[in-house]
């Protein structure tokens, strides 16, 4: 998929700081593979990705989501990084 020494000067504060995986990590990986036509991979890497690249489209292309909308991605996300850094921390 994509080679081991990609992304290695690449380094996220918080798991630099905390060995444990951001909400976000994962995230690039994943929208690089949605770009490439990989989805299975896209949501392997980050299971928010698909969500993230339709955001993405509809803020270059002057759409916005309702408040709303953005608070409960932004809850979801959340919930998804504290699970994810309590089972990567067990």
């Amino acid at each position: 998929m994509f080679g081991a020494n990609a992304t290695a000067s690449l380094v996220c504060p918080f798991r630099w700081a905390t060995n444990l995986p951001c909400p976000l990590c994962g995230l690039t990986h994943a929208l690089a593979a949605l770009v490439h036509g990989d989805v299975v991979a896209a949501v392997l890497w980050h299971p928010f990705s698909p969500l993230a690249l339709a955001g993405l489209v509809a803020t270059a292309a002057g759409r916005t989501l309702p408040p709303p909308m953005w608070t409960r991605l932004a809850l979801g996300l959340a919930v998804f990084g504290g699970v994810r850094m309590l089972v990567t921390a067990l």
